[in-house]
This record gives structure tokens, C-alpha cells and sequence, in this order.
């Protein structure tokens, strides 16, 4: 399981899941952005990345699909999920930035979806359900896709641990079930918990949150190990009070699928 070939006939699917409640637009730790603008800009740049990843020569090859959906008093799609090719040559606009004190254009394909709405998780997940058994129907022999969950706070509404138990244990191609990794992130100073193995203590939060992670695939496994050396065996893809700089290492952790 999960040794699926990501090739341009069996592409792979990483899927975002975005919280846009209010309390998004709280400031992120030391970053000088809100949690709303840090993540829209790291999404940016993940995308960036993969696309990047893609390359051979000239081409571009469409070895992945991406997609972004958001969630407040309901949920819908940000980014429509498509291929790195589409992602490549339609950005949403550019930005400009420096590097190395040369000026470069940077692609955008999200802008910050933070809003003053409540926080239906639930919601969210229903329609990553739904997205992501779509597209199963056309990929049925790829490798299983990766739903990428963040959050900073509690569901306002219906609890949505049921529909996420529904994503792990039904949701699946034939290399395997799709792998949900849920990060919470917080603006406080306060530990991080990565990637626990079991967790037995804790709010009714924190412990659903784990309830609706996956167990970290070998593939996956591996990653984490290599940046958090004390991830156990049995690890789920589960962040808990994330600073920024984790939220960075678990978007790496998550989206690094071939090489």
C-alpha cells in the first residue's frame, strides 16, 4: 500500500482544507501577518513547489492535482482542483518580491480567504468528501490522495469527527486510503505537540483532532523522522498550537511525494 507510481496517467490529488473563520485574521506569532495571510502565503508557495517538482526541461508534467477548499458558515471551493499544468500557466495574478536582492515575479493562485463567519468544520469536511470521491472515480489506481487540514479553533457547529472517521475508512483508491493530516496552529507560546503516537489526555478539541488523522504512512513516516527525529511508530499526521515554522515542515511533510 501507498507504493503507487505518481506518473501523468496516475496523477496524485493533494487537497487543501482551509478553517476562514474570524479568528484567522489574529496575528501569527512573530511573522507580522495574520494566520489568514501566512497560510494563503504558504499555500502560494507550496504550490510554487510541487509545480516546480514537475518540472523536466520546458515541460511541465502533470503529475499532481491540486485543489483548495475553505470553510466559515459553509464551505466551497478557493482553488477548483486541477492539474499542475492549469495551476502553471493560470495563476490567479503575481506579486512581486526580492530575492537575493534581485526582483522577481512570485505566482498567486489564493488570496487570503479569511471572514467574519463562524467556523463549520463539518461543513468542510463534507465537501472534501465529496471532492475527493469524485476524483477517485477517474483515479481509481493512483496513489491515495492527501487531505491537508488547517485550523486554529473549534467547530462552532456540528462536530465533524463522524464525516472525517468517513474519509479515512471509505475513501480510498486501490493503493490504499486517503491520508488525512490535520495541523492546529495557534498565535500563544505555547509546546507544539507533532505527531503523537497515542494521546490519552486532552480537550474534546485536541483529541478529535488526533481521532481524524491518519496514521502516518511508511512514505510519510519517513519525512516526519527526518525533521522531528523522535516521531514514534504509529505516528498520526497531527499538529497541535503549530507555530509557523511547523506549519512550514508539515506542508513539506505533506506535499513531498516524489523524491
Amino acid at each position: 500500500m501507498y507504493e503507487a507510481e505518481i506518473s501523468r496517467s496516475n496523477p496524485a490529488l493533494i487537497l487543501f482544507l482551509f478553517d476562514c473563520s474570524y479568528s484567522m485574521s489574529e496575528r501569527y506569532g512573530s511573522t507580522g501577518l495574520t494566520k489568514g495571510q501566512y497560510l494563503t502565503r504558504l499555500c502560494n508557495e507550496s504550490i510554487d513547489q510541487v509545480i516546480l517538482s514537475c518540472e523536466k526541461g520546458d515541460e511541465i508534467r502533470a503529475y499532481f492535482h491540486i485543489g483548495v477548499l475553505g470553510y466559515g458558515d459553509s464551505a466551497t471551493a478557493l482553488v477548483p482542483i486541477q492539474s499542475v499544468v492549469d495551476l502553471a500557466y493560470h495563476p490567479l495574478r503575481f506579486t512581486r518580491s526580492e530575492i537575493d536582492g534581485i526582483e522577481v515575479k512570485v505566482p498567486m493562485w489564493l488570496e487570503d480567504p479569511t471572514a467574519k463567519v463562524n467556523t463549520d468544520m463539518a461543513a468542510g469536511f463534507r465537501l472534501a468528501k465529496k471532492a475527493l470521491t469524485q476524483w477517485i472515480i477517474q483515479h481509481g489506481g493512483s496513489f491515495p490522495p492527501v487531505l491537508i487540514h488547517v485550523s486554529d479553533g473549534v467547530w462552532t457547529t456540528e462536530n465533524p469527527t463522524g464525516i472525517a472517521k468517513e474519509i479515512l475508512s471509505g475513501v480510498c483508491t486501490a493503493d490504499g486510503s486517503a491520508i488525512v493530516l490535520n495541523i492546529h496552529i495557534s498565535g500563544k507560546d505555547e509546546e507544539t505537540l507533532a505527531f503523537p503516537a497515542r494521546l490519552t489526555a486532552g480537550t474534546e478539541h485536541q483529541l478529535a483532532l488526533f481521532a481524524m488523522s491518519s496514521v502516518l504512512p511508511d512514505p510519510f513516516f519517513r519525512r516526519a523522522t527526518e525533521i522531528y527525529p523522535f516521531v514514534e511508530v504509529g505516528a498520526r499526521g497531527y499538529m497541535f498550537n503549530a507555530q509557523p515554522k511547523d506549519l512550514s515542515k508539515f506542508f513539506d511533510i505533506g506535499t513531498r511525494l516524489r523524491g
